[in-house]
């Protein structure tokens, strides 16, 4: 049974990758065997769309599973139509991430857990409703063009996902030091 895991580098000492997308590699591993082949990223420089067409290429290898660190909606979207379990495995390498998969230790994932890379995707507004150019020779006035209008029922949902926001980028920075304190450790 083969599973495909990204990482950083071939073979199974190498890093897990924290980006499925962006992954230079995908391991192709027989979990039984622990042979695997290499694929290099041919969409890691890519601007958009990257996401889907990696997710793609790993469907045409017909993993039972993969494992990578951060899915964004879209590239899990191509992976669960296919019926392709996806697990996240933050860190270590492949072969930690490949033993934890075989002792049942890595859950799969019920949705994507990264956002996508819109500039306004964390305020659940399509680009348009953010502001509108100005044309010239159009009257600008209410409803004319300008920016949307927000109510105080919007303005609070807002204010409530920033401080969400605020929170979430908090607990990544401390787990950011946290592993900085383990890879200090492992260097001494």
């Amino acid at each position: 049974m083969n599973i495909v895991i990204g990482s950083e580098g071939q073979g199974l000492d190498a890093p897990v990758s924290t980006n499925f997308a962006r992954s230079r590699y995908f391991l192709v591993v027989d979990v039984e065997t622990m042979v695997c082949e290499t694929i290099a990223n041919a969409w890691i420089t890519t601007g958009g769309g990257a996401g889907i067409q990696v997710a793609q290429m790993i469907v045409d290898q017909r993993p039972k599973a993969v494992v990578t660190g951060m899915i964004g909606p879209n590239a899990f979207a191509v992976l669960e139509a296919a019926a392709i379990p996806v697990f996240s495995a933050p860190s270590g390498t492949v072969r930690s991430a490949l033993h934890a998969y075989r002792s049942a230790h890595l859950l799969p994932l019920a949705r994507p857990n990264a956002t996508p890379h819109t500039p306004f995707h964390h305020l659940a507004l399509p680009h348009t409703t953010v502001a509108k150019p100005r044309i010239e020779g159009k009257r600008r006035g209410r409803g004319h063009g300008g920016p949307k209008a927000i109510n105080k029922g919007e303005l609070a949902h807002l204010r409530a996902k920033a401080a969400a926001l605020q929170e979430e980028l908090a607990a990544v920075q401390e787990r950011i030091r946290q592993m900085e304190g383990h890879v200090q450790e492992d260097t001494e």
